[in-house]
């Protein structure tokens, strides 16, 4: 008898902790489902972060060519590409870009990169300089003007900061590419003035 009651109440026990736990799962549940208002301010959150990316982005970029064009006469020199392209009449051709490959600082291989026909000599300019005029704003601001000001503050930073970050970048990465092209054709350069290297034929 003893027996059956302890079952009985065993039982009970755990039907008792199965519903609490249900229940502590199904309240979890209904309180991280977002309500309509929620999902439309996530959908607002995205939107706002958007604008802020691009004005971010529109932003760095012009102050970011505003500090190279004040340093312009000194990039002229430090990259004057006009030493490294072969003329043939009315055709242009650029040196090629020799790279070298290091591993703990000892050069392991050298990759040239095939010269090219070019219309015009280029510059650092053509590497750094970013036209922003070519940036389409995503959408007017207007058409989200009277959502809630905290909302729009906070999404818009957090934008405008990923689009400052994404230019840093993006700097970052054609600074190297330009150092590269114009070191690898410095390199050249020399080797086919040590005659180590021919010059490249047109046909």
């Amino acid at each position: 008898m003893k027996k059956s009651i302890l079952s009985v109440m065993t039982v009970l026990l755990l039907s008792s902790t199965v519903s609490v736990t249900y229940a502590e799962d199904l309240k979890v549940k209904t309180i991280s489902t977002p309500s309509a208002t929620e999902k439309n301010n996530e959908k607002l959150a995205t939107k706002i972060q958007l604008y802020g990316y691009w004005a971010g982005t529109v932003s760095a970029y012009n102050d970011l060519n505003k500090k190279l064009m004040k340093d312009a006469k000194n990039l002229d020199k430090k990259y004057d590409f006009s030493h490294f392209v072969f003329k043939h009449g009315d055709l242009m051709l650029s040196y090629p870009v020799m790279v070298e490959e290091k591993v703990n600082g000892e050069i392991t291989n050298i990759e040239t990169k095939s010269s090219s026909f070019i219309e015009r000599i280029p510059t650092w300019k053509s590497y750094l300089i970013t036209d922003t005029s070519k940036f389409i704003e995503p959408f007017h601001s207007d058409e989200i003007k009277d959502i809630d000001k905290k909302l729009w503050e906070d999404n818009s930073k957090i934008g405008w900061k990923k689009g400052e970050e994404a230019v840093e970048n993006d700097y970052k990465n054609k600074l190297k590419q330009l150092n590269e092209d114009y070191n690898g054709m410095k390199k050249y350069a020399t080797l086919l003035k040590e005659k180590k290297v021919e010059e490249p034929s047109i046909f």
